[in-house]
């Protein structure tokens, strides 16, 4: 039920992301508490006399329920990286109905995007690939912490919340990352505010979870920065401030972090109203900034940048080769985006056959755009 009321919390946000969790728990618990309303309608007599077994009560529910489900549907298709405008297919029927539902079933970019991080960023905790682990394993690791050693604390914490080496025990992660958090080491502040971030062996707690962010990124943490930067940015759990979203990407900039670069670089390609000028030049300085530390969101972004001509010279080329990249890494806009060259012939020859191909690609990992442009292509032979 959090997600459901957690959609009236939002009355009214039609800025950030929503995951499919969020979208699906309140659309189908609305559909139910709708549909228990119309039988209670016809019980205590308060359906209208057109046949159409609508009531007073559902009436009221619809029309409490409408903004939110607006809202909630917005964040949605902005998780996958589509507009609002999308919403208006519902006055098509049928294929826009079908259209609809794809978007709303399909998982949202991984990362952040264009309306801000993602919001499943907070529900996974990655672990390098060779933890720097003594020896002796444990035993070495515990004796260190007992001396103090709070970046062991943290790894600890992190290898009982995982699993990994030891038995899963989410309440002694806790209780290491509380231990290296109150010494003062930001990593475990960071950790923890992704537990009470998603109520993982803990009561959520999301004042909590933004607090340990902030302290999190007064210490230097840059993640904790990009997802300050990202709450204000969207207005989740504070007040909207896109001042307040530059300083923090640009604090998380200055410190190397390539989220940031890619944040901050789509910040600038919004037009003035959103508070602080459009500027392509240094958004395409940032994508660059971040294509160099391999961010694959920001490999699209300036491939766009390339084939509108917008703060670079024009060059189709490179757009195609910045997309070949990132498709490489398993990117369907990316994909998607080849498809398109191929299909206009733009810096490469026109190849219908290999644009369906790219296409194909995109549309197996149920990219929307992919999947209509397939459609169209069998329509038309």
């Amino acid at each position: 039920m959090g997600y459901y009321w957690g959609a009236f919390k939002k009355f009214g946000q039609f800025s950030g992301r929503a995951r499919r969790k969020e979208f699906w728990t309140f659309m189908i618990i609305s559909y139910i508490i709708a549909y228990v309303l119309k039988w209670v309608d016809v019980w205590v007599g308060t359906t209208f006399d057109d046949g159409s077994f609508l009531g007073a009560l559902t009436i009221i529910y619809a029309l409490v329920v409408f903004i939110p489900a607006i809202s909630v549907s917005t964040r949605r298709l902005q998780d996958t990286g589509k507009s609002n405008t999308y919403l208006f297919l519902y006055f098509i029927p049928i294929l826009g109905w079908l259209i609809l539902f794809i978007l709303f079933l399909i998982p949202g970019n991984a990362g952040a995007n264009t309306y801000g991080p993602d919001p499943k960023a907070n529900c996974s905790l990655y672990l390098p690939s060779e933890p720097d682990m003594p020896r002796n394993g444990l035993t070495e690791m515990l004796k260190s912490a007992g001396e103090g050693d709070t970046a062991v604390m943290t790894l600890i914490g992190a290898l009982y919340y995982n699993g990994q080496g030891i038995e899963k025990n989410l309440t002694k992660a806790l209780e290491w990352w509380t231990k290296a958090a109150d010494k003062g080491d930001a990593d475990a502040m960071f950790y923890l505010a992704k537990m009470y971030y998603n109520g993982d062996g803990v009561e959520k707690d999301s004042k909590k979870s933004y607090d340990l962010y902030a302290k999190a990124a007064d210490k230097g943490n840059t993640d904790a920065m990009v997802i300050i930067g990202g709450n204000y940015f969207s207005g989740q759990g504070v007040e909207k401030n896109l001042t307040k979203a530059l300083e923090w990407w640009t604090k998380a900039v200055n410190n190397g972090n390539a989220d940031a670069m890619f944040l901050l670089g789509e910040m600038y390609t919004l037009d003035g109203s959103e508070g602080i000028g459009q500027n392509y030049q240094k958004a395409s300085d940032l994508f660059k900034r971040a294509v160099d530390k391999g961010h694959v969101f920001a490999m699209v972004s300036l491939g766009k940048m390339y084939a509108m001509g917008r703060g670079v010279e024009q060059d189709w080329m490179k757009t195609y080769k910045l997309f070949l990249k990132a498709a490489d890494e398993g990117n369907p806009d990316a994909m998607y985006g080849i498809g398109l060259q191929y299909t206009e012939g733009n810096g490469v020859e026109k190849d219908l056959a290999k644009a369906r191909e790219w296409y194909e690609k995109a549309a197996e990992v149920d990219h929307s755009d992919a999947l209509f442009a397939l459609a169209t292509m069998y329509y038309t032979g």
